[in-house]
């Protein structure tokens, strides 16, 4: 049982619980005092973030990625994730590439649009631009962009979905190892295009960005 306790209240109060069966209509009931000292919490200083997986909302809730009612879910607990104090978000330009085994796959569920043409390509942000004004209703500060490679050892490139002659297909997956020259290419036409739109929102300085986790001595040089 959570109780919430507004800004500025102090006192005492008590605080009772009961519970009651339908059938038999006996109940139970159990009392709490609660003495509130004259003193709010000050500000967040800490940059806090935890990991927030929509893509794993979507599977268990057996919705597709992005539909209203995924945001709808999502937002539910984003709202929470931000009561609990975190004021960073986990931010899924791809599918997080996180606690996965080799060759699998998590949902797809990227907020940015990919337009492959002729080797170029085009980034549609729509849903970036949602995801940024659901997160500042709900009062985050920043965001955390996922991973551009592989959690832990940082070989493989993120798994990426675009449209390809009029298709959705991966385009980036298992296959494709972290210095891939194509990949490299894509990186870099993503994170200008992606800087340029969030200046021109003014968030810029919000974005906190993820290369990789846990590098450890054998893979240092590779880092």
């Amino acid at each position: 049982v959570e109780i919430n306790i507004p800004k500025g209240y102090y006192g005492d109060s008590v605080f009772t619980v009961t519970i009651t069966e339908p059938n038999t209509k006996t109940a139970s009931s159990v009392s709490v005092d609660i003495h509130v000292i004259a003193a709010d919490l000050p500000k967040q200083e800490l940059l806090f973030t935890q990991w927030f997986y929509p893509d794993c909302l979507a599977s268990y809730y057996q919705v597709p990625a992005w539909s209203e009612e995924h945001w709808r879910i999502v937002e539910n607990f984003a709202r929470l994730a931000a009561k609990r104090g975190r004021n960073v978000i986990y931010t899924p330009l791809f599918t997080p590439f996180l606690n996965v085994q080799p060759d699998f796959y998590r949902t797809p569920c990227q907020l940015v649009d990919v337009i492959v043409e002729e080797g170029d390509y085009r980034f549609d942000f729509s849903k970036v631009d949602r995801w940024v004004d659901m997160c500042d209703r709900l009062g985050f500060e920043y965001f955390e962009i996922s991973h551009f490679y592989q959690q832990h050892l940082a070989k493989y490139a993120a798994h990426i979905y675009g449209i390809v002659d009029g298709q959705q297909k991966r385009i980036f997956g298992w296959e494709t190892e972290s210095l891939d020259e194509t990949y490299q290419n894509f990186l870099r036409q993503l994170i200008a295009a992606f800087i340029d739109h969030m200046k021109a929102r003014g968030d810029d300085q919000r974005c906190i960005y993820h290369i990789s986790d846990e590098p450890d001595l054998e893979n240092l040089e590779h880092y």
